[in-house]
């Protein structure tokens, strides 16, 4: 917990608003339950709990 609340705590101190809210990002999904489901889902055992990037550009380049 210690080693969590320090990492949390370097990267508000991170000049980048952008750069924080990514990175807090990444720190929620990694402890999300749906990392699970969509690591299965990417080795072919069911679907994604969400779209990916690929899914949106894929379905824009369907719409031209």
């Amino acid at each position: 917990m210690d080693e969590a609340e320090a990492l949390i705590a370097r990267v508000l101190q991170q000049d980048d608003p952008f750069e924080q809210g990514e990175i807090l990002r990444e720190i929620d999904g990694d402890l999300g339950h749906a990392s699970v489901a969509d690591d299965l889902a990417d080795a072919g055992f069911g679907k994604r709990s969400g779209s990916t990037a690929s899914d949106v550009l894929n379905r824009l380049k369907a719409e031209k």
